[in-house]
């Protein structure tokens, strides 16, 4: 990897970190940083990470079961499309992040792959329940 790509890549992941800085920390926020504080190796970290994506990936099943519950047979079609589509880009996502963030050193690619891979997942979540939110507030 060379400079312009490593520098392009920690623009990318600082831009789609902000947005999440900026949000209420999440019981996996917490549990990611207690798991973290009890390893600080790079690997360690990594896993962490990858541990709260799937707590993430398990919310976000949590927040499209509840979405199917309430939503109507055409909402429902829609939901179901769209997730369907949103698995597919998160796919291609995993694929380019195997890419750009090789296993190798650097060894703190590693950390920013599974980081990126993380707010990808929690970032669904929020769309979800936001989504979930909203419908229940207006009923």
């Amino acid at each position: 990897m060379d400079k312009k790509q490593i520098l392009l890549a920690l623009i990318i992941f600082y831009v789609s970190v902000l947005p999440l800085l900026a949000e209420n920390e999440f019981p996996i926020d917490k549990f990611e940083q207690q798991c973290m504080s009890k390893d600080y190796s790079t690997a360690g970290m990594a896993n962490c990470t990858y541990e709260a994506a799937d707590k993430w990936d398990a919310e976000m099943n949590k927040y499209y079961k509840l979405l199917m519950k309430i939503l109507s047979k055409d909402d429902r079609i829609e939901l179901k499309q769209a997730q369907l589509t949103w698995l597919k880009f998160r796919d291609a996502e995993r694929k380019i992040l195997d890419e750009v963030y090789p296993s190798s050193p650097p060894t703190i690619l590693i950390s920013i792959k599974a980081s990126e891979w993380c707010n990808m997942i929690k970032t669904r979540v929020l769309q979800l329940k936001s989504l979930y939110d909203s419908i229940n507030e207006c009923h």
